[in-house]
């Protein structure tokens, strides 16, 4: 088993979130991450995203519900506040928490971003999938 396994496995079963309101047509492909450009890319309009590993289990699962979002908000959104609210209604299905833990309005997507990813981290230690994860040699 490998990170990519894990990160594929997450995303497959959240293409069903209820946080997305509705069924979506979603296929997401997580590729081993080559540059530093791009973490992934959704194409709403094909209902396909690429999630590509940085091995920070954390961030990866975080850009994978941001990936994921944008496939369930329209195309013309792309970090607008429908966006926005459905990312975090995901990442409270997902990782727990209340839609107040998260700061929305006024702030960069990346602050988003990186609050999303705190709380993938946390949901990781507290299931303890990280330290068995750790132990099997998935993550360092």
């Amino acid at each position: 088993m490998k990170q990519q396994d894990v990160i594929a496995y997450w995303a497959n079963r959240w293409r069903s979130l209820a946080a997305w309101r509705g069924q979506v047509a979603m296929k997401i492909t997580v590729k081993t991450r080559k540059t530093r450009r791009r973490v992934g890319s959704a194409w709403s309009h094909e209902g396909r995203a690429i999630v590509y590993v940085t091995n920070d289990l954390g961030h990866d699962l975080a850009t994978v519900l941001h990936e994921l979002a944008h496939l369930a908000a329209p195309n013309s959104e792309h970090h607008g506040e429908h966006w926005r609210t459905l990312f975090v209604a995901a990442a409270v299905e997902v990782f727990g928490g209340s839609i107040d833990d998260y700061e929305i309005d006024d702030i960069n997507f990346t602050e988003l971003d990186r609050q999303i990813e705190e709380a993938a981290r946390d949901w990781l230690k507290r299931t303890g999938q990280a330290a068995v994860l750790h132990a099997i040699g998935v993550t360092s």
